[in-house]
């Protein structure tokens, strides 16, 4: 009888545990890049929620707030950090550009401060970008649509943007 329960029990450990780990399938060099990312920007008022914030939720980015991952291959596909308190600088250096399946990223309602990133523009599958509300400045010079070849949404209002954006 009770070789009967250790094989039910081993079935259903097995189970859960298949489940569970196709369940959480993420891409270890995405999650590094945007932890990377995440230790280059600053949270204002840091405490416990910042901590978790920064800290992510363990190793798989796939669980971290405002993270989405495709189902098939845990590549990071929409990055939405509006309104999470954070500031510094989004540069071509950042590792942002190493996700490669981004199509939606949203950093609204922060205090980032810089230019218009056009290194964005390179983004091979960036559809929706939002950087409303945030301490962009500048003159939005050298953007043109062949550059944002997917991007259907812009929202780059609230900021101190100086120019025209370009026509199709």
């Amino acid at each position: 009888m009770a070789s009967i329960h250790l094989q039910a029990f081993s079935l259903v450990y097995f189970l859960l545990l298949t489940c569970t780990t196709s369940f959480l399938n993420h891409d270890d060099e995405e999650c590094l890049a945007l932890f990377q990312f995440k230790q280059t920007i600053l949270r204002h008022n840091y405490d416990s929620a910042a901590a978790g914030f920064l800290n992510g939720s363990g190793s798989d980015c796939c669980l971290w707030e405002g993270v989405v991952c495709s189902s098939n291959k845990g590549h990071v596909i929409e990055l939405d950090w509006s309104q999470s308190s954070l500031s510094g600088l989004i540069n071509s250096n950042s590792t942002l550009f190493k996700l490669l399946h981004l199509q939606f990223l949203s950093l609204a309602a922060n205090s980032f401060e810089d230019v218009f990133p056009l290194w964005l523009g390179t983004h091979p599958k960036l559809q929706v970008l939002i950087l409303r509300s945030n301490k962009f400045y500048g003159a939005i010079q050298g953007l043109s649509s062949s550059q944002f070849l997917r991007l259907r949404i812009i929202d780059i209002s609230n900021n101190g943007f100086s120019g025209q954006l370009p026509h199709k």
